[in-house]
């Protein structure tokens, strides 16, 4: 289960760069989160980047044709993945942006590898070593120790759920809110950090182990504090 799929031919330098790339996109999206919360409410946020998102891919997904060979259990999995992780998800994220800290957010983000670790183990689609387990280990430490005393300081203060959610808790999502920064950052969210990004996510998942793949959320926390500090304070 370690090993690439055998239909997949790997180059390591590619595989790099592509991950590379995908934790600098992720870095981005908690600023760009940041700054369209402020101004809009949170759901409707969110529902509005998968509508965009949406608008590419849907047509790259019909002229492609991918769909046609899919099995009742390929759509049962991305119904699943996308109730989970772009409804339940987004709709937590968005509103926790308003008020969580930059630190505990670190941190919770550190644990992504964790756990990927531990349900790749659980479901026999990745194997659990020394090496792993020293790694994401050692990741988890580092951030807590870099983000930790923020953190302790903070107080206690799928599109379609989304957007009904979105309306019947925010109205309208046709409000004058809508800034130009704030529509900045809805196409960055939309294309770079939903787009392209799960395109990358995906085509290195098919290409390395779940839990290395998500070491970017360690990765990542260094890149977005800069951010948040150089564009928020």
């Amino acid at each position: 289960a370690d090993a690439p799929r055998p239909d997949v031919t790997v180059n390591v330098v590619h595989v790099r760069v592509a991950w590379g790339v995908a934790c600098l996109l992720w870095s981005a999206t908690f600023l760009f989160i940041r700054i369209g919360v402020a101004e809009v409410g949170p759901f409707t946020f969110a529902a509005a980047r998968l509508l965009v998102a949406l608008l590419v891919l849907v047509p790259l997904v019909v002229i492609r044709r991918e769909w046609a060979t899919w099995t009742r259990a390929d759509v049962r999995a991305v119904i699943t993945a996308g109730l989970l992780l772009l409804g339940v998800n987004y709709a937590l994220v968005y509103w926790g942006a308003q008020h969580v800290p930059s630190g505990l957010v670190a941190i919770l983000l550190a644990t992504t590898p964790i756990i990927a670790l531990g349900l790749g183990a659980l479901l026999r689609s990745e194997a659990i070593t020394a090496r792993k387990v020293g790694a994401v280990s050692l990741g988890f430490v580092g951030v807590v120790a870099i983000v930790g005393t923020e953190a302790a300081g903070a107080s206690g203060t799928g599109l379609g759920g989304l957007a009904a959610l979105a309306l019947a808790r925010e109205g309208s999502p046709l409000d004058p809110r809508w800034t130009a920064g704030t529509l900045g950052a809805l196409a960055y969210l939309g294309w770079g950090g939903s787009v392209l990004a799960f395109w990358l996510n995906y085509w290195l998942l098919a290409r390395m182990d779940t839990s290395a793949m998500l070491m970017m959320g360690v990765a990542e926390v260094p890149v977005a504090v800069v951010l948040g500090t150089v564009f928020l304070g």
